[in-house]
């Protein structure tokens, strides 16, 4: 069972590498589930990877949250799973909102990887 609200527009708590795109962001797609979008430079290729890695993030709340949240990197945890950047559909400031197909699954990734 799809949970509708996950289809919607899910507001960006944070951002940033701003690069055509945010290059990492923060959504809370459920109450207290936060989870960071990572798009990581390589070095090797010398450009953005095409895809987003995510990683659950375990705080309690956004105020739990650093000051400078750019100092947030992936947790040591594995990701619960990677989005193409072409499946994320960004708004048009692309910083405040962003609509992605897969969100449901990630989020039931999270919840999965919690149990274990």
């Amino acid at each position: 069972m799809t949970n509708t609200s996950l289809l919607d527009w899910q507001q960006v708590i944070a951002c940033r590498e701003f690069f055509d795109i945010p290059r990492a962001f923060i959504l809370e797609p459920i109450a207290g589930l936060f989870l960071l979008f990572d798009c990581p430079f390589d070095e090797t290729t010398d450009d953005y990877s095409g895809k987003f890695n995510v990683y659950p993030l375990q705080i309690a709340s956004v105020d739990a949250l650093p000051q400078d949240w750019r100092t947030i990197t992936p947790p040591s945890v594995d990701s619960v799973g990677a989005v193409a950047i072409a499946d994320v559909e960004f708004d048009e400031t692309r910083r405040k909102q962003v609509r992605l197909q897969k969100l449901g699954a990630l989020v039931a990734a999270t919840e999965q990887t919690a149990v274990s």
